[in-house]
Parts: structure tokens; sequence; C-alpha cells
């Protein structure tokens, strides 16, 4: 299942990932809710991954993902 952001999307996407952590789990994770009725957020790290599936699990692409500090 691809995910396609549109420019709201990815505004969005960066101004999550521009605030400051408010807390920090056992996991070493930043968690931060920007008010009450908004869900709990997790902050991403800089750094790279591979997105898609193992190629044991029926894999038909994957992508590597770079985020940078904002």
């Amino acid at each position: 299942m691809a995910v396609s952001l549109n420019a709201a999307g990815t505004v969005a996407a960066l101004i999550l990932l521009s605030f400051p952590a408010h807390a920090q789990t056992d996991s070493g994770q930043a968690r931060f809710r920007d008010c009450s009725t908004r869900p709990e957020m997790v902050g991403v790290p800089a750094g790279h991954f591979l997105r898609g599936s193992p190629q044991d699990e029926g894999a038909t692409s994957t992508r590597a993902i770079t985020t940078k500090m904002i």
C-alpha cells in the first residue's frame, strides 16, 4: 500500500518534525501532544531506513528513506 502526501500533508509532517519534545519515554523516543484534543505524536530522529517488507514476506518493492533534522 503506497502512501501519498498532498501539499498540506507534507507541510503538516514538516511542522510535526519541528516541534520540540515535551517528554521522553522509556524507549528514548520523544513523544508530545500540542493540546489535549490532539493525538500523541512521536518525534522521528534523523537517519536512514529501508521502507517495505523483507523479501521473505513477499515484498514487491523497497525504498531507501532519509530523514533530516529540521
